[in-house]
Formats: C-alpha cells, sequence, structure tokens
C-alpha cells in the first residue's frame, strides 16, 4: 500500500483488476410510474415519471430515455422519496407529446388508440376503471 503525495495522508487502495462503471440503459430506468400524479404531470407538464436508479445522475437518465423512448429529453429533474426511492421527471420536448410516448411505453393503455386520454381523477375508484369508463362513453357516442 502506497501513500498519497497530497496535503492528506491518506492510503490508496491497490485493486487488481480495472473498475468499470455497469449501468447499462435498462439497469438505469427500472420502470415508468403510473400513479395518478405522474399521469397528471404527463398530461399537464407534458413530462414522463421513471422510477430510476439510486446511483444514476441525470445525464446517465437523459441518455437512457434517448436509447430505450427514441426522444431527446428536454430536461430532466429528479428526487429522492422518503422511502429512499429516485424518481425522474423527464420533459418531453414540444414537437412530440408526452401521451403518445406513455401509449408506446404501455403506462397508459386503452383499447381505442383514436381516442384522448382524459383523466377522471377520482380518488377512490383505481385508476383503470377510470379510463375503461371514459373509453366506453366515447365509443357509445362516435
Amino acid at each position: 500500500v502506497e501513500r498519497s503525495r497530497g496535503l492528506r495522508n491518506v492510503y490508496k487502495r491497490q485493486v487488481s483488476y480495472q473498475e468499470f462503471q455497469t449501468y447499462d440503459k435498462n439497469a438505469i430506468i427500472k420502470h415508468p410510474l403510473s400513479s395518478e400524479s405522474a399521469i397528471r404531470t404527463i398530461e399537464d407538464n407534458n413530462t414522463l415519471v421513471f422510477i430510476v436508479d439510486m446511483n444514476a445522475n441525470k445525464n446517465q437518465i437523459k441518455t437512457a430515455c434517448e436509447q430505450l423512448y427514441s426522444f431527446k429529453p428536454v430536461k430532466v429533474n429528479t428526487l429522492i422519496r422518503p422511502d429512499g426511492i429516485k424518481k425522474a421527471y423527464v420533459k418531453v420536448p414540444k414537437e412530440q407529446e408526452a401521451l403518445e410516448i406513455a401509449n408506446k411505453i404501455g403506462i397508459m393503455q386503452c383499447s381505442f388508440p383514436h381516442l384522448s386520454l382524459i383523466h377522471i381523477s377520482e380518488p377512490t375508484r383505481p385508476l383503470y376503471i377510470s379510463y375503461a369508463v371514459f373509453c366506453l362513453k366515447k365509443k357509445k357516442t362516435i
């Protein structure tokens, strides 16, 4: 073990192998978030919400979104929830719509792709039931 030359007297760890960063695009983004508030963010702010790896930084999240979902994010904001999980808000460019990307990913699925989804915010009702009701009402009027 050799001592580093500097202000402090710190021992450097000798390693017999080279350390590589093993994060790939699938390890950085764990899954998209499909809660009621996340869907409201998708519709109102044109922003997708993902649960990401705790050690991932904003640049890694940005490149993972480019590779996985084929869009270039404008901005990435991250926060760490009280339960210790990291959440990323990924802003979609104005040319694209976050609803379309969310449908491709599978966050919001409707059996009628030509309809736009409007969230019925009723906290007592599960999310999938409110979407099913909306789709059936639209089909009857067509």
